[in-house]
């Protein structure tokens, strides 16, 4: 089987060890291989935002030394060059998320990338050419550069299948849109469960809510029965105590069973449990039909019981959201409702407390919601996510169900059973690295040798690249809003990140 992969995560080590051990797999399965380094050759990239110019040393770097390691054919890898039409492409203007939505360049849709990029970066959803514009046009022709780079490339290898990270992203969903033209079958590989574990997924992105609820049975209906049961169960007990390893934990910002001051015991109390929405917003298969935004679903609701004096909601704002001021955030701080209490993202309300306290729980797609249920709490889930064909949570078709669902007396929560797969996925995901250990991002090793941030070849690149500095500069204020500083050189954020 002929493969052509796309390398571009030189600059994470938990990445770029997911990669080699790829790369060791498929070798020893005798296949022919070739590589397409980015080279610096995109204005910025999910890793390197920025287009900090010794971050794409070290990714580029990194990556050489290791192939080395492994033994990878040099004559087998090539690198990325700039098309002089991607480079001189003018973006026509978008005046809202939905036009750069649909852009299309050759048939292809690379606006759905490059949003997401930029809603991942800036944190913020309110995208278009009022916001960032300029940057909307460095993501596109940073896109459009990596199609014709690939568009040459596949005629050249006739790649039988193609291997990428992730592919949600401006550099990466255009790949995705150049396969599915040609027909030709794709990979995205992302982190599992752990630092230890790594998935691939066929033809899809590893944010696809089919493919991972058939990985959810899989996983499930080939565990021990025992095991799978003590695994899940662990879950939840080690997410009420804070001790879960694989996720980040809030619990040491609240006060242990506090309540909000006004919570009223006789009142039907319904918990609202938001979540940031950057991840999923420019993903089709994410998109739904009831609301544009949560916010404008909080309202909806929150204003259809305003005139009820019986029902009070509390909107628990995720502690992801604790330092962020964006369209989202700025929306909630103007909620100012009689029947709503907003519960800030750092109070100290403990969000167990009040999930156990609440007669039921509102979400849009937030794992707390199966937590709810497995301390058995109604859950009613007003969107999509993974766990949504588990009959885990209550799904509401129509905003007409949810109302309903709400004032509905003694709503019996789902089976408690129901909850088990979801919490044994989420713990047990993935293919466990062989040949990669993590220990950190400087400590980290690849068949025991060390994986360094810098090696002589870094110097030689950055010499290379020191040409692109004026773009470095308008990079970081197009991304940064502000000028470039000293600081700024050795100020690479994204080098272990594994958020997917």
């Amino acid at each position: 089987m002929k493969v052509l992969l796309f390398s571009n995560q030189g600059l994470s080590v938990p990445h770029l060890g997911i990669e080699l051990e790829i790369l060791e797999a498929l070798k020893a399965e005798g296949h022919e291989v070739d590589i397409v380094k980015c080279n610096s050759k995109v204005n910025g990239c999910y890793f390197n935002p920025a287009y900090n110019l010794p971050g794409c040393a070290i990714c580029e770097a990194r990556s050489d030394v290791f192939y080395r390691k492994i033994g990878f054919d040099a004559n087998r890898i090539f690198r990325m060059k700039w098309y002089e039409e991607a480079l001189n492409f003018n973006a026509p203007f978008f005046d809202t998320l939905n036009d750069l939505f649909e852009f299309n360049y050759k048939d292809a849709n690379l606006g759905l990338g490059v949003a997401s990029s930029i809603i991942s970066v800036q944190r913020d959803y309110d995208v278009s050419s009022h916001t960032f514009g300029q940057l909307i046009e460095q993501q596109l022709r940073s896109a459009i550069n990596v199609y014709l780079n690939f568009e040459h490339f596949v005629e050249r290898f006739k790649p039988d299948y193609i291997y990428l990270f992730n592919g949600r992203f401006a550099e990466t969903h255009a790949l995705i849109e150049l396969a599915q033209q040609k027909g030709i079958p794709f990979r995205t590989f992302e982190k599992g469960a752990t630092y230890l574990t790594y998935e691939i997924y066929d033809n899809c992105l590893p944010h696809s809510i089919k493919t991972r609820q058939m990985n959810i049975d899989y996983y499930w209906e080939n565990a021990d029965e025992k095991e799978r049961v003590e695994t899940a169960e662990a879950w939840f007990y080690d997410k009420v105590q804070g001790t879960h390893k694989n996720d980040k934990s809030y619990l040491d910002k609240m006060e242990k069973g506090r309540l909000p001051e006004n919570f009223d015991k006789s009142k039907t109390n319904i918990a609202i449990f938001n979540s940031s929405e950057d991840e999923f917003k420019a993903i089709r298969e994410w998109q739904n039909t009831l609301y544009y935004h949560q916010n404008d679903a909080i309202k909806q609701l929150v204003e259809h019981f305003v005139d009820n004096p019986d029902i009070h909601f509390y909107l628990r704002i995720h502690p992801n959201l604790g330092k962020v001021s964006n369209m989202q955030t700025r929306g909630i701080e103007e909620m100012d409702y009689p029947n709503l209490t907003v519960i800030p993202a750092f109070d100290q309300v403990d969000t167990y407390a009040l999930m156990r306290a609440a007669d039921k729980t509102v979400g849009f797609g937030s794992s707390t919601l199966v937590e709810a249920t497995f301390w058995q709490k109604p859950s009613l889930l007003y969107g999509k996510s993974f766990y949504m064909g588990l009959d885990c949570v209550y799904v509401p078709e129509t905003f007409e169900e949810l109302t309903k669902l709400v004032t509905e007396r003694n709503l019996p929560p789902k089976k408690r059973e129901r909850t088990y797969k979801y919490a044994y996925y989420v713990s047990s995901r993935g293919k466990k690295l062989e040949k990669f250990q993590w220990n950190g991002k400087f400590n980290s090793t690849f068949k025991g040798v060390e994986m360094k941030r810098f090696y002589p070849d870094t110097f030689n690149y950055l010499f290379k690249y020191l040409g692109n500095f004026p773009k470095w500069v308008k990079m970081n204020k197009l991304v940064w809003d502000r000028g470039l500083k000293l600081s700024d050189i050795g100020k690479l954020k994204q080098e272990n990140v594994l958020k997917q």
